[in-house]
């Protein structure tokens, strides 16, 4: 019994460790055939099937994808840099972004006139009803802004809802370029079944049926309403004008919509900013340019009515065909309407 216990406590793992290596040393010297070593060599040519080895080429293959990774990279980091970021960072646009948004609206302005010419007649009315989607797609942004900056609060039980849901929270189809494509999506969802029901006079009920819901869920937090009475009075001068000189108000629109956002941005940046607090910037890059050049963005509201009022003068002179004269109109005042109104919505709330 005395020498089992003995033989137990010289089992310890120190002992054990030295008697494997002990035994391997022994073997690797006496018998020489035996392999103590094993080499594990990656490859991405390797079939598992071959006696041969690859390794050689495969440091080639493998410089090759690094390569290819490293133009991935590339450009990922060029995606993100230049269209993610600023969405998430808050930072507006940049030349980048603004040159390759352009590129897709104008692209997609011509194949929608394709697609519309043919099958909707593009009147006074029909640019009334798109109008309509548009104070509905910046409506629905400022409702995002509103959550996203923190104003909007759970003053009712369906603003409870909106919140828990997070249907409006800031994401990609909440915010620019995204908002566009929803409002975009709806619009021609509503188009195809009013055509079908050969009531298109009804787009524009439609579109503010809409966004009826998202007004009234922005009305308990509009506490600097006053404050749009003098974004509304600079816009409606060149309006005027417009009206008495074209004498068309399809024509007379284009010069509205800019006039709008010109004044709105003016306003809000120069006065209400200061005002209020509540800080804000120009987002776009050509109106921020010519803001800070003058120092002033009432420059940007002269700037924009005056070539507001020469594209109309242009538009209205050129020998074209009627429908197509009020698509190029309708595409000029949603550039005037969409931030417009998004920038008095927004100011009104103070978000």
């Amino acid at each position: 019994m005395i020498r089992a216990i003995s033989i137990f406590k010289l089992l310890t793992p120190e002992n054990l460790l030295k008697g494997f290596s002990y035994g391997a040393y022994f073997l690797k010297h006496k018998i020489k055939k035996i392999p103590f070593g094993t080499n594990y060599d990656l490859t991405w040519q390797c079939n598992l099937k071959s006696r041969h080895c690859y390794f050689r080429s495969s440091v080639q293959e493998l410089t090759n994808y690094s390569a290819r990774k490293i133009k991935f990279g590339a450009l990922e980091n060029f995606i993100y840099n230049y269209f993610i970021a600023p969405i998430w960072e808050r930072s507006g646009y940049n030349i980048v972004n603004t040159i390759v948004y352009a590129v897709i609206a104008i692209a997609s302005v011509y194949v929608l006139h394709r697609i519309i010419k043919k099958r909707v007649k593009i009147d006074r009315g029909f640019v009334q009803g798109v109008l309509a989607f548009v104070l509905l797609g910046s409506t629905m942004r400022v409702v995002t802004d509103a959550i996203d900056t923190g104003v909007f609060t759970p003053v009712t039980p369906l603003h409870q809802f909106i919140l828990d849901s997070h249907i409006m929270d800031y994401g990609y189809l909440t915010v620019s370029p995204g908002i566009y494509i929803v409002t975009a999506a709806l619009l021609l969802v509503s188009m195809v079944v009013l055509r079908r029901m050969k009531r298109m006079e009804l787009l524009g009920y439609v579109g503010l049926l809409l966004w009826i819901p998202f007004f009234l869920l922005l009305i308990p937090f509009m506490q600097y309403a006053v404050f749009a009475i003098p974004i509304l009075v600079l816009a409606a001068v060149p309006a005027y004008f417009a009206v008495r000189y074209f004498k068309d108000h399809v024509f007379s629109a284009i010069v509205t919509g800019q006039a709008l956002d010109g004044a709105a941005t003016f306003f809000v940046i120069d006065y209400f900013s200061q005002i209020s607090g509540i800080k804000y910037f120009e987002q776009h890059v050509f109106s921020s340019f010519i803001g800070e050049l003058f120092d002033t963005y009432f420059t940007f509201y002269l700037v924009k009515a005056a070539i507001a009022l020469a594209a109309a003068h242009v538009l209205v002179k050129e020998k074209m065909d009627l429908e197509d004269k009020y698509y190029i109109a309708l595409v000029l005042m949603i550039m005037g309407f969409a931030p417009g109104i998004r920038d008095i919505l927004r100011m009104v709330i103070g978000g």
